[in-house]
């Protein structure tokens, strides 16, 4: 499965944005693309483990926190250390499997 970097720090990008008082667009976009990057982790591990590996409940529960459909509604005191507990989840998977993933990425550095 081909996999670039972008899928784990733009998300993370987004979740230390959103730590900034913004429109409430923003939040939305920061849910929908945090949902699409957790769920596709998820996919992914599942495809390259065969199991459902710690990192693969990890990000469908992640997936479900932030979905835009049925969001979870709770004070922005609380989204302030989720939001941060959540970027530091990526950038650690990041870190971890960007080695692994890149033999499949079409470009060369």
């Amino acid at each position: 499965m081909k996999l670039h970097p972008a899928v784990w720090y733009v998300p993370v990008i987004l979740l230390l944005i959103t730590l900034l008082p913004l429109p409430f667009g923003i939040y939305i976009l920061m849910r929908l693309v945090v949902t699409v990057a957790a769920a596709f982790l998820a996919y992914a591990e599942y495809q390259r483990t065969g199991a459902l590996s710690g990192w693969v409940i990890t990000f469908i529960l992640i997936a479900i926190l932030f979905n835009p459909i049925l969001p979870v509604v709770l004070p922005r005191i609380l989204w302030i250390p989720i939001n941060l507990a959540i970027a530091a989840v990526f950038a650690v998977h990041g870190s971890d499997r960007v080695e692994q993933f890149r033999m499949f990425l079409p470009y060369k550095k």
